[in-house]
């Protein structure tokens, strides 16, 4: 995937608007508006890959030299054929290379762990910056009560405290993630280095479907490492679409959602597809959630891999009365005429665009703070 779908933000409503431009109330005051009934869909955002029905990656179950290679990309390939012929006898150097990675492991898992010490002394730092944020945050509320600060100084503390005690949970959660990652290392390294110490005959890899050979990453004579993958096979006509969803965002979607999409490969034009499957795990690392669509209107010349960004939509109305998001006050009112606020019901959001249920209506005024 590309580095630009992994900069997300944690408000991932995209959204389309038909209609008219807000209109400008007065020409002497430009932040002045009027509310506006207009078409209003919500959608919520996703970014991914295209991937093959049922694609896995094959993997040896054993180190060792690639000895023969069966087929090659885009063949076809049936249940249990043979693709590839391994010769494991291991070699002085792969044996003292896995023992090596076993110590190197072992050592990372243990009491004295390097990593874990560093990570240790990190959460300290930010534990104890998070505790003096929150006794400044305090100090601050009661000068802000007491009127001897500005209720912008004091937000500006507020913000501080948020991230610290944010910074400080994400590395709570980074220790959690590394022990496991580094338990999950030993555990390989171990099974690694048990395989390397002991002499295997010839081995053969077989397809588990029928299907396609999508790639093929090693050369005939090359070393095949347990660990990392050997091919690509899936599907050979059918295809999903593996999207991810924010956290925040995956209660919104639901099976039987039309989704937009587009593909780097096809510019700006839009395909559709329908949501058919959400995962109810959640990924710690990036905080989100995996989808699995399928396009109702499949783009030709489709191949593993290809990125895609993606519009789910969640809730549509063709007339909603809305005002721009910026002029949304907090607690959810709104500034009217001689800086009266008045309060009001929301219902249906997006990145620029929020509706308003009760409380205004087109003839209104607004204005920003």
């Amino acid at each position: 995937m590309k580095n630009k779908l992994k900069i997300k933000s944690r408000v991932s409503y995209n959204f389309f608007l038909l209609g008219t431009i807000f209109i400008v109330a007065c020409a002497n005051n430009e932040d002045a508006v009027h509310p506006q009934k207009m078409p209003l869909t919500e959608a919520v955002y996703a970014s991914g890959n295209v991937k093959a029905y049922n694609q896995y990656s094959v993997y040896s179950s054993f180190s060792g030299i690639l000895k023969s290679k069966f087929v090659e990309e885009n063949d076809l390939v049936s249940i249990g054929q043979v693709i590839a012929e391994i010769d494991n006898e291991q070699s002085a150097y792969q044996l003292d290379g896995s023992e090596a990675a076993f110590i190197e492991a072992k050592i990372n898992t243990g009491e004295n762990s390097p990593p874990l010490q560093q990570l240790e002394t990190e959460i300290e730092s930010a534990k104890l910056k998070l505790q003096n944020d929150s006794v400044t945050r305090v100090r601050f509320y009661n000068l802000l009560e007491n009127k001897t600060c500005t209720r912008a100084e004091y937000e500006a503390k507020e913000l501080q405290y948020i991230t610290s005690k944010n910074h400080y949970r994400e590395l709570l959660l980074k220790k959690a993630d590394l022990q496991n990652t580094l338990h999950t290392k030993y555990k390989s390294a171990l099974s690694s280095f048990k395989t390397s110490s002991a002499n295997k005959n010839q081995r053969t890899v077989q397809s588990m479907i029928n299907g396609r050979v999508y790639a093929f990453y090693k050369k005939q004579g090359e070393l095949i490492q347990a660990n990392e993958p050997l091919a690509i096979i899936g599907d050979k006509n059918k295809f999903v679409l593996e999207l991810e969803v924010d956290e925040l965002d995956i209660n919104k979607v639901k099976i039987g959602q039309q989704v937009l999409v587009t593909l780097d490969t096809y510019g700006e034009q839009l395909f559709k597809a329908t949501i058919t499957k959400t995962s109810p795990y959640l990924d710690k690392r990036s905080k989100t959630f995996i989808v699995d669509a399928v396009f109702t209107d499949v783009p030709p010349n489709l191949c593993p891999g290809l990125t895609v960004e993606a519009n789910i939509i969640v809730r549509e109305k063709p007339e909603a009365l809305v005002i721009p998001k910026s002029y949304l006050l907090p607690g959810d009112s709104v500034m009217l005429q001689n800086k009266e606020k008045i309060k009001v019901k929301t219902g249906l959001k997006n990145l620029k665009y929020v509706e308003i249920v009760s409380g205004l209506d087109t003839t209104a005024t607004l204005y920003k703070k």
